[in-house]
């Protein structure tokens, strides 16, 4: 995955995500993976998410035959809010931990180079930086002097727009970009799953919500569509003395039309005042100060999130509203230091105040209101984060970290965490470390609302739950063959306690069935081996195998939990190669990617057996002279079936994929700057 510019192991980037410093991936202490935006637009990546088809140890979890509806799933540990996703160190998931709204926000065209670690580093990232950290660093202005843009086209109606700028404008770096991405159609699940998805497969079958039987009249969709249309605009200004400013905006409209996969949720129609509004925004002011054996960073961050106007539709005719919102105001300082010779002391203090309103549900009914939302519907959060690390030089092949997290908030008890690792330069040639650290999910809002969820499966919220917490232990050896060529081997341990389960309870008021608590466990082991290869000044490939195993225990209706010896959503075997043939010289190349994803297993029932995936990409990436460029791509050229579930009574959502095969063109100018293909 480590690439540069030019020849792949020329000059291996710098990274900043493990110790909050620029260092060596060598030297970094952390499992960690870099891969430049060059590199990634050599690959015909349409965006930051593709690199999740290569990451090692990562599976992408798409059950829809599109992207908005899926997401990584790292050793294991599958689903939101396991993954703190950083741009320029600044966090673009949702601060009170509902969620992320990353996806479709980032071009590639404005990308430097992504960051990311395996593993949990709450002890610099504080909460749900659980299974992994990555950072996003898009480009200085003065790199890019000019700008471009860039339209792309796809099935599923798919489409996407990008416009860049950057310059050095006197003591001001300044970079602006503008990303669009849409698309309106889905799969056809009655043409390809018709034992599951037809009309005769669903007739007469129970209603999940209401036991009633499944009835259609009229007119039905036969048709999966997962329709959103995201747009995104980032401004990042930075003066030489190390003042700045980060603007981020997002707004994304998505919705379900047609069958869904249990036919109770279904929405007719593409229609925006149909569709859930969700509104991301980030603004952040900071300092950067750099002196000789010392350096500094101040930042002050709003952040606000707004689910506006969320409708569903039944089949039944009726409908719900339900609204959320979380601002969340920020203060930031980080401070590192020199203690001697061979010493280096950092020390981070964060706090955050958070005012967050809960899901609030209206009832199911054929003429839903909009719910009121009152103040005291708010909920008050705060977090005082502290952390402290050292490292240590203790010898010139031997260096350790040891760091410890501390957090205090009125939404659970103090939580610490330590970290540990060491490295060790065994040979010039050979690294070796030794990784041990923890993270933390905060519950989300949605455990704190009441949820009306049908005659008998109301669930009770509750605020008196504690996070769940994980350890991890890891051993890393990364070796360097020669100049070109790159070998590395992980194998890890996590622990995961305290596991939130949604449970019966006959305590509950009136009306209320179920409510969270934290039981369960939660274990994975498993390891990586990656192989990158330069073949040749024009070929260039890559090769890793993962494999992950473990188990949870699950909570039955009355509480009592049963040890499950399977990872929901999370691959047993995989495999995955990438190679990049450059044709002509900065004229043409090819980037031909597979994928094999063995033994994924859903979550809701035993009787969804195992699935395989096989995923084959190519994409070409071609510029006619220095300002023109045009890329053509397809994915799951196989398009191998992957797992027709049958239709289980009284499971909402039985986690199948469909097939996801599609293509895409791309046509870019730009201006100005150097020529980058």
């Amino acid at each position: 995955m480590i690439g540069a510019e030019e020849t792949l192991f020329a000059d291996v980037p710098a990274v900043t995500i493990a110790s909050a410093k620029s260092e060596n991936v060598e030297d970094a202490p952390a499992n960690v993976y870099v891969i430049t935006g060059e590199e990634m637009r050599r690959r015909g990546y349409r965006s930051v998410m593709d690199l999740f088809k290569d990451l090692p140890g990562v599976t992408w979890n798409n059950q829809v035959g599109n992207e908005k509806n899926g997401a990584p799933v790292i050793r294991g540990q599958s689903y939101q809010r396991r993954m703190q996703v950083l741009l320029n160190g600044m966090p673009l998931d949702e601060r009170a931990g509902s969620g992320y709204g990353w996806d479709h926000r980032i071009p590639v065209e404005g990308v430097d180079r992504v960051e990311f670690i395996n593993g949990p580093y709450a002890s610099l990232y504080g909460r749900n930086s659980f299974s992994g950290v990555m950072n996003i660093v898009t480009k200085d202005g003065a790199a890019i002097s000019g700008g471009s843009v860039d339209a792309l086209y796809g099935e599923y109606a798919r489409t996407q727009g990008t416009a860049l700028y950057g310059r050095k404008q006197g003591p001001f770096d300044v970079y602006l970009s503008y990303f669009k991405n849409a698309s309106r159609k889905g799969q056809n699940l009655v043409k390809d799953y018709p034992d599951t998805y037809g009309r005769a497969a669903r007739e007469g079958k129970p209603d999940p919500i209401t036991g009633n039987p499944i009835t259609f009249s009229g007119s039905v969709h036969d048709k999966w569509y997962m329709p959103w249309d995201a747009s995104e605009i980032y401004y990042r200004m930075k003066h030489d003395s190390g003042l700045g400013l980060d603007v981020e905006y997002n707004q994304a409209l998505w919705a379900m039309e047609g069958t869904f996969l249990a036919p109770t949720f279904y929405v007719q129609g593409y229609h925006r005042d149909n569709m859930q509004k969700d509104v991301y925004g980030n603004y952040r002011v900071f300092y950067d100060l750099k002196r000789d054996g010392w350096s500094s960073f101040t930042s002050a961050h709003y952040q606000t999130w707004d689910v506006l106007d969320g409708r569903l539709d039944y089949i039944d005719g009726k409908q719900k509203y339900w609204q959320s919102n979380t601002d969340s105001y920020v203060f930031q300082q980080k401070f590192r230091t020199k203690a001697g010779e061979r010493n280096e002391v950092y020390v981070g203090a964060s706090y955050e105040d958070v005012w967050a309103l809960g899901t609030v549900p209206g009832l199911r009914d054929f003429n839903a209101a909009r719910p009121t939302i009152t103040k005291d519907m708010y909920k008050g959060l705060y977090f005082l984060n502290l952390s402290l690390q050292d490292e240590l030089k203790v010898t010139d092949r031997v260096r350790s970290v040891l760091g410890l997290m501390y957090e205090k908030s009125n939404a659970y008890d103090p939580i610490i965490l330590p970290r540990a690792s060491l490295m060790w330069a065994a040979t010039d040639a050979t690294n070796v470390k030794f990784l041990y650290g923890g993270g933390f999910i905060t519950p989300d809002l949605i455990t704190r609302a009441d949820q009306i969820v049908g005659a008998t499966g109301n669930v009770k919220g509750t605020t008196d739950i504690d996070p769940e917490t994980l350890k991890s232990y890891e051993l890393n050896v990364m070796h360097k063959l020669n100049g070109r060529t790159r070998v590395s081997a992980s194998g890890y341990i996590t622990q995961v306690d305290k596991v939130i389960a949604l449970v019966a309870d006959s305590s509950l008021p009136a009306g209320f069935t179920q409510t969270y608590k934290n039981l369960g466990e939660k274990q994975t082991r498993g390891g990586e081996l990656n192989l990158d290869w330069g073949m040749t000044d024009a070929i260039k490939a890559f090769a890793s195998y993962g494999y992950t195993d473990g188990f949870y225990k699950e909570a039955d209706a009355s509480g009592n939990l049963s040890k499950i010896k399977r990872l929901p959503m999370a691959t047993t075997n995989h495999v995955k190669a990438g190679v990049n043939f450059r044709v002509m010289r900065d004229t043409l190349d090819f980037y031909v990617h597979g994928l094999h994803l063995g033994r994924i297993y859903a979550w809701t029932s035993q009787k969804l057996k195992g699935y395989d995936v096989v995923d084959l990409a190519l994409t070409t990436t071609s510029s006619f002279h220095r300002d023109l460029s045009f890329s053509a791509g397809v994915n799951n050229v196989f398009d191998k079936k992957a797992f027709d579930a049958p239709y289980l009574d009284g499971i909402l959502s039985p986690n199948v994929p469909v097939k996801r095969r599609h293509w895409t063109v791309q046509a870019g100018y730009k201006w100005g700057g150097r020529k980058t293909l």
